[in-house]
């Protein structure tokens, strides 16, 4: 949630975020991000 409000005030987007605030590879924000496993049932 917090991510959220940071990338409308901001204008980034939540990967440039996460980038900023975490210390996930890519390869786990590639997981993590990835929109098709999020939407399959």
């Amino acid at each position: 949630m917090i991510a959220n409000m940071e990338t409308y005030k901001t204008g980034k987007t939540i990967r440039e975020v996460d980038r900023e605030k975490t210390d996930l590879s890519e390869e786990e924000l590639d997981r993590l991000l990835d929109a098709r496993k999020m939407t399959e049932a």
